[in-house]
């Protein structure tokens, strides 16, 4: 919270993870900077799931780092 960031970037490489990243993000989302700031999620575990940002009530999945940057800049449009 002291640094005031942006956007966070959250990956799972194990399927069996996606209960932490949901409590996560959970976590950031009821904390007092989520209602501002933009998650982003990715890894591998997400790469065969249709709308994973979705599922996990995330702003925003890419898919590897070239992507993720490019999608954090349209965030930011």
């Amino acid at each position: 919270e002291e640094n005031n960031p942006d956007l966070i970037g959250l990956s799972i490489a194990m399927p069996f993870h996606g209960s932490k990243l949901r409590d996560v993000i959970k976590d950031i989302r009821s904390s007092e900077i989520g209602k501002d700031i933009k998650i982003m999620i990715g890894g591998n575990a997400l790469n065969k799931r249709e709308n994973p940002e979705q599922d996990f009530l995330a702003d925003a999945y890419a898919q590897n780092a070239e992507s993720a940057i490019k999608t954090a800049n349209n965030l930011f449009d």
